[in-house]
């Protein structure tokens, strides 16, 4: 660590370089690769994720290139459609345009755009024809267009890469069913799953009695109540809750919980835990990365900074843990300049801080190792990590001393250490379950002999 702080009175080189090492490891697929897959599926049907992303990238490409103009044939959707050979109806042209584009998410209009979502053509054979139609309106690279087309669908995924997400997610399940024994073995008669269980049972007797939940994901006053007679989830039905656009706009294992109910880091404090670090996703902050290695070095500084002051203390008579991220009440450096206050130090020390937690599955399928991601205000982004989990993750980064990794290349490193911190992280914090909110109250309420 002192080699690092050293480094870091003078960042921008080191995480520079850093960066420049993880554009040359991975340089993404080629997107005409991508096209060739879609054309080898071209009989089958897109899970929702891919059709949404592909219309998504169709939208916004095809009205760049309508604003850029081509002085050799001009772009218009008529002539579009017409080139793809999917008019259909000749006077009228662009009458099935719809069903192929999709406007980016707009959370303040999330109604109309789950509807238009619902109707994009679920078949892959069309959207090839879309593609290339598209490429000869362009004077851009096409190779370049591709791949912001088909970026964060599953077409950017080689078959090499699908089994390495395989293997992850399959040892993060092993290891949390180990964890769980565990603790069955430490406390006969529990375990993480029985305590979970009977965790979801108390805030079901506790929303039928109409008390507030007391721990997150809950129900909160001012949200909207559960239909008569029927019991949310009590992991996954939140109050507030929409799809996270920038990662995977619509897989419904990875959500983005807006403005949840409760501290970011009081809600975590209770579940198995181990952190990953400081994360973002370069695009979300800095324009054009590659472009600008400088800019995203002096973003990974930052993080790095965060992560590396980020504490954990717990109270050694009531068992009681808080953590604190040192900075993430104090507000912008205003003795930075304007561009660089904006960009890089927007309350990034409460943003960002990831951890693998164990969590109930979606479904009531038992338990699963989860991604839990804090974006301060913004509320919290879990993913569930199963291969196609770690499809979202791996657009997604962390700085180490060793340099930026994707957050699967860094979970893949915890799995092979063999100091195993993973598997002590989740031990050292296992226990912490069985002080949640939730059946504190209810040890409390029986013991008072009251209600909630």
């Amino acid at each position: 660590m002192p080699d690092m702080i050293g480094r870091l009175t003078d960042p921008g080189p080191f995480w520079t370089t850093s960066w420049r090492g993880y554009c040359a490891r991975n340089p993404g697929m080629p997107g005409h690769d991508s096209l060739s897959l879609l054309r080898k599926r071209g009989c089958e049907k897109l899970d929702r994720a891919d059709r949404e992303r592909l219309a998504i990238g169709l939208h916004v490409e095809s009205t760049l290139i309508s604003r850029s103009g081509n002085r050799d044939r001009p772009f218009s959707n008529a002539a579009w459609m017409n080139a793809a050979g999917l008019a259909g109806d000749r006077t009228n042209p662009t009458k099935r345009l719809n069903e192929y584009l999709l406007p980016p998410y707009d959370p303040d209009n999330s109604d109309a755009w789950e509807e238009r979502a619902s109707r994009l053509v679920a078949g892959a054979r069309d959207y090839p024809q879309l593609i290339e139609a598209l490429l000869g309106f362009s004077e851009e690279d096409h190779d370049a267009l591709l791949r912001r087309i088909f970026s964060g669908s599953s077409f950017t995924v080689g078959a090499a890469e699908v089994v390495r997400y395989g293997r992850l997610a399959a040892g993060l399940t092993e290891l949390v069913a180990q964890t769980d024994r565990m603790v069955a073995r430490v406390q006969p008669g529990t375990s993480l799953l029985r305590t979970f269980s009977r965790t979801a049972e108390v805030k079901a007797e506790m929303i039928r009695a109409g008390s507030p939940v007391a721990w997150w994901p809950c129900f909160a006053p001012f949200g909207p109540l559960p239909p008569e007679g029927v019991l949310p989830d009590p992991y996954w039905d939140l109050t507030h809750e929409v799809p996270y656009g920038a990662v995977d706009p619509s897989r419904v294992s990875y959500r983005r919980m807006v403005m949840p109910p409760l501290d970011w880091l009081d809600g975590l404090m209770y579940l198995p835990r181990a952190y990953l670090g400081c994360a973002t996703r370069v695009l979300d902050r800095v324009e054009a990365p590659e472009e600008q290695p400088e800019n995203v070095g002096r973003l990974f500084a930052e993080l790095y900074t965060c992560q590396s002051t980020l504490m954990e203390v717990r109270n050694q008579h009531s068992g009681e843990v808080r953590c604190d991220a040192p900075g993430a009440q104090s507000g912008p450096d205003f003795s930075q300049p304007e561009e660089v206050r904006s960009r890089f130090t927007r309350n990034i020390a409460e943003e960002g801080h990831c951890w693998l937690v164990i969590y109930p599955a979606r479904g009531g399928t038992g338990l699963c190792p989860l991604f839990y991601w804090s974006q301060g205000e913004g509320g919290v982004h879990v993913c569930q990590l199963d291969q196609t989990g770690m499809h979202a993750l791996s657009q997604i980064l962390v700085p180490g001393e060793g340099g930026i990794l994707t957050a699967v290349e860094r979970i893949g490193q915890l799995l092979l250490d063999p100091a195993r911190p993973l598997a002590r992280e989740w031990a050292r914090t296992a226990f912490d379950l069985q002080l949640n909110p939730v059946l504190v109250q209810d040890r409390l309420g029986t013991m008072a002999g009251t209600e909630w």
